[in-house]
Order: C-alpha cells, then sequence, then structure tokens
C-alpha cells in the first residue's frame, strides 16, 4: 500500500502532463478450478484459483500495470498480486519497480495463464519464493539478457497493510543460444535472501487443492541461498523444458550445519495442431498458445498435450522437510485467444516424517479467461 502512495503522484504526473497521453486498459483472468479424482484438502472440490482485476496502460517510454487478486474474499483479503512500473531507459536497458517475482527459474517468470500444467512446478514454487517490493534492471545485448533486481518487504494486504521484513538480491542471465528456430534457452540464476521471521519451504504435490506433503516448518537462518540452471528448446509446435537447483539455508541446522536442499523438473509439450509457443527473449520465458483457427472462424482452436517429472529433496542435516517424486500429464484446448480449458493429472510419491509415506493421484479441470 505504501508503494501505491508513493507511486500515485508519478502516474497522476505523467497522465496530466500535455506532452503525454496515456492509454488506459481493464485487465482480468479468472480460473475456476474443480478436483475430478483424488483426495481433496478438507471439502473443498472447487474453487475459484484466481480472480485478477486490474488496469494497465502506457505513455511514452513508460508503462505500468496493476492486479488485485479477489479470490480470497471472504477468506482472507484483497491482494495485490501485481504492480508494476517499467521504464524502458533506451532499447537495450530496462527498469522495473514494483511487486516482482525473483528471477529465478523460467516456470516461475512465467504468467500462471501461460504455464504448461494448471500449476507451476514444485521445484519452482520452493525454490524461487514469493514476490516482493523490489526494483530489477534487465540490460539486453544481442540474444541474451541479464537482469539483476534488489528486494525489500514481502506483502501485499491491501486491507490490512501487513507487511513482512525481508530483503533479497538476485540475478539472472538467460538467452537464446541458437537464434531463429528451434530456440535453444539457457540461463543461469543466483538469490540471497534474509528474513527475521524465518524460513520455511513447504509445497503441495503440485495440486492447489490437496494437501501439503513438505514442509521444513520454520527454520531459523542466518539467510537462505539458491543457484539454480535451466534449459529449454523449442521446435516447431516441440518445447522441452529443464530446471533444476540447489538452495541452502545459512546455520540453519541445530549443529551451526547449512542444509542443502536439492530440486529438479522437466516437462515436455507438444501443440499438436501446430501452434507453436512464443519465445519472449527479454524475459526468457515461453509464451501461451493462440490458436491460428479459432472456433469463432469455423476452426478447432488449439490442442496442446504436455507431461512433467519433478524431485524434490528437503531432509538434509537432522532436517526433515519431506521427499517429493511427481508425474504429470495434462490436455489444453485452446477455442480463442484468452480462453483455455485444461485437464491435468499428477502422481505423486512423497515421504515426511509427519505426514508419513503417500502415494496419490489427482485429476483438475481448469477453465481460464483472460481479458
Amino acid at each position: 500500500m505504501r508503494i501505491l502512495l508513493l507511486a500515485a503522484p508519478l502516474l497522476a504526473m505523467l497522465v496530466q502532463s500535455p506532452a503525454r497521453t496515456a492509454d488506459w486498459k481493464f485487465r482480468g483472468r479468472l480460473q475456476l478450478d474443480a478436483l475430478a479424482a483424488g483426495e481433496p484438502e478438507g471439502r473443498q472440490l472447487a474453487r475459484v484459483r484466481r480472480l485478477f482485476l486490474g488496469v494497465g496502460g502506457g505513455t511514452g517510454d513508460l508503462s505500468w500495470t496493476m492486479d488485485a487478486d479477489f479470490s480470497q474474499i471472504g477468506h482472507e483479503s484483497i491482494e495485490l498480486r501485481d504492480f508494476l512500473l517499467k521504464w524502458e531507459v533506451s532499447p537495450a536497458t530496462r527498469l522495473q519497480i514494483g511487486h516482482l517475482k525473483h528471477p529465478v527459474t523460467s516456470d516461475n517468470l512465467t504468467s500462471d495463464v501461460d504455464t504448461l500444467f494448471t500449476e507451476r512446478s514444485a521445484f519452482a514454487s520452493l525454490f524461487a519464493g514469493d514476490r516482493q517490493w523490489g526494483v530489477a534492471v534487465d540490460h539486453m545485448r544481442g540474444d541474451w539478457n541479464i537482469r539483476v533486481a534488489l528486494f525489500g518487504a514481502r506483502g501485499a494486504n491491501l486491507l490490512q497493510d501487513e507487511f513482512e521484513g525481508a530483503a533479497a538480491a538476485a540475478i539472472r542471465m538467460h538467452g537464446d543460444a541458437a537464434p531463429g528456430d528451434p530456440v535453444l534457452h539457457l540461463a543461469v540464476s543466483a538469490l540471497v535472501e534474509d528474513n527475521s521471521d524465518g524460513f520455511r519451504l513447504s509445497a503441495r504435490p503440485e495440486n492447489a487443492l490437496v494437501a501439503r506433503v513438505l514442509d521444513t516448518g520454520t527454520l531459523m537462518a542466518d539467510h537462505k541461498t539458491v543457484v539454480a540452471a535451466e534449459f529449454g528448446w523449442r521446435n516447431g509446435p516441440w518445447l522441452v523444458q529443464a530446471e533444476g537447483g540447489r538452495l541452502w539455508l545459512k546455520d540453519a541446522a541445530r549443529n551451526g550445519g547449512t542444509p542443502g536442499f536439492t530440486g529438479a523438473s522437466v516437462q515436455l509439450g507438444w501443440v499438436i495442431t501446430g501452434e507453436q509457443r512464443p519465445y519472449s527473449r527479454r524475459d526468457g520465458v515461453f509464451d501461451s498458445v493462440k490458436p491460428d483457427d479459432p472456433v469463432t472462424e469455423g476452426g478447432a482452436g488449439a490442442v496442446e498435450l504436455g507431461a512433467r517429472i519433478t524431485r524434490i529433496d528437503l531432509d538434509e542435516q537432522g532436517i526433515y522437510g519431506g521427499r517429493l517424486t511427481t508425474y504429470g500429464g495434462v490436455a489444453s484446448w485452446f477455442p480463442v485467444p484468452g480462453l483455455r480449458l485444461t485437464a491435468d493429472w499428477v502422481h505423486s510419491n512423497s515421504d515426511h516424517r509427519l505426514f508419513g509415506k503417500r502415494n496419490a493421484d489427482h485429476v483438475t479441470v481448469r477453465g481460464q479467461f483472460e481479458w
């Protein structure tokens, strides 16, 4: 909320300037999920996964977006999910200020409306962490981009104005090692974070409607360090992506040791109707499928199939956060741009000292609309 108060005068000045004309656009997304098979957490078989409403606009070299998540009204609060100011300092350099994602893993940086599965991999969710308020600078040279980011407080509660003290710094270098088609995406990233309230690594088996199977509890550590690497290869309608890394918690173990946790994810996508996912060389992500023959023009839309394997190990030096392996398959239909119907299946094998050993299968269906 404090960021909004600071940014509002800047936006007003730019919009009211006679030399500038700002373009505004209302935007939003709606995701409705239902558990078609498997054991839910509690009795919740369906939910509004996301309901984002916001605005976007731009003038000259400056653009902005602001989205609030209304899906938790009546349960928690309205959360400011996206607040971002972008300034194109030059054709090669871009400055971003706002509620930013840590630049770790392509799956994390991909918008939730564009991910291959309904949920990001457990590796991306755990190792990349939550959004924080911060500033990032990108510099593009040829087909390669480097992003350096500094972060401050964490929190996006618009009603209660709650912020958690935290600080982080991150760097990511990505690029296309073989410009043209096929695309060969390579990236490395590093993140260092301090949090006076400690760190908790907790995850569900890549399904928002089921119970958590990984949990370290809150660990007091001097700081957290993450190092990750990415690979992506797109050849026409085929896309292969692999991500992996290691996370250290300095002095988190009882004996003063530094436990290191590992994780990795590999996924394969195939658009059987022939379309391909566009690659953003600036952001280092693969965007969503756009149907070449939408049903509104007499076509059949676009159909994409996918598969994924994820492995997480959070047991190290007397800390027992659990181990998880998932195998998943997904099918998505894009009848028109902005509309997506998805069904994904995840089989998970987990082992946790508190939760025990679990083998489970879950099938989730999602209806998604973006405007």
